[in-house]
This record gives structure tokens, sequence and C-alpha cells, in this order.
């Protein structure tokens, strides 16, 4: 039997953390909720509810539509932000890749990162999700590179730091 020697490089996927998704719609729904219910409650205090009925109907309406469009531009943002972003590791390249319909697919050369910086708040430390800022060496300007909200960021911070040292980059 024959062996190939067409071996495609595996890709490994930076997964985006799903609590940082569900974390940010929650957040999104109390903010939108908490205001809805605020400008209700201011209007009702401003008139009085006798002489006004069918305006109050009226306006719960109005502000309940789009209160109910607010939200779901919200989410469909947050989701397509967070499902179009794409990381992925192969042997000496970064691929990041960029949208749902209109993707945007740009390849880092591994071996041109300058720096690696670990960024992970109080939630991300208890839940193991954080960003890594990349810089890149190369003409002209710093490239910079955040790889957002991924799950188990010091793994790839210890990858990334194994090839500043291979390449001989001081840290």
């Amino acid at each position: 039997m024959e062996q190939s020697t067409n071996t495609k490089p595996t890709l490994e996927h930076l997964q985006p953390s799903v609590l940082v998704i569900v974390i940010k719609l929650l957040a999104a729904l109390f903010v939108l909720d908490t205001l809805y219910a605020g400008i209700v409650l201011g209007f009702f205090s401003l008139t009085n509810a006798h002489d006004w009925h069918d305006s109050y109907i009226f306006f719960l309406l109005l502000s309940h539509i789009a209160k109910y469009l607010l939200i779901t531009y919200l989410v469909i943002k947050l989701f397509a932000d967070w499902a179009g972003r794409g990381y992925y590791l192969t042997g000496h390249h970064l691929i990041e890749r960029i949208g749902l319909i209109n993707i945007t697919e740009t390849t880092h050369e591994i071996s041109q990162v300058k720096s690696v910086i670990l960024h992970q708040t109080w939630i991300g430390r208890r839940f193991n999700f954080g960003n890594i800022n990349l810089s890149f060496a190369g003409s002209g300007s710093q490239k910079q590179l955040v790889i957002r909200d991924i799950n188990n960021p010091r793994k790839y911070k210890r990858y990334f730091d194994e090839h500043l040292q291979v390449q001989g980059w001081v840290r």
C-alpha cells in the first residue's frame, strides 16, 4: 500500500468562550429592561393617569416595540460578532477569520510574533477565558492583533511564548 506524502497541516481552532456571549446578552437584556422600566415609570409619574388612558396604552405599545427592536438588534449584533470571529493555528501560521457572510481571512506568521500579553478579568480567571494581545515584527508600522474571549488563554500564551524563545526575541 502506498502512503500519501501530501498531508494537510492540522488546524487548531482557538475556541471563543460561550460564557462570554451569554454574559454579554444577559447584561444587554438587563440594561435595556431597566431602561424601559425607568422610561415607563417616568412617563406615568409625569401625567395624570385618569385623563390620558388612551395615550398611555399607545405610549406603552410604542416603547415596547422600540425595546423589542433594540433587543433584537443587540442579540443579532452580539451573536454575529461572537460567531463571526475565528482564529486557527497551523504549524507556522495564525489564521484570523472575520465575518459570517463576507469573510475576511488574514494569515499571520507566528515567527513574526514579537510580544505576547495575556489579559484576563476576574471573571475570566474564574471561568478560564481571556484575551491575548500579539505584536508582530515587520516593516513599517507595528501590527497588533487581539485574540478576544478565547477559552484556555494560558495554553495559547505558552504556545506563542515558546515560538518567541525559538525565534530568539528578548522578553
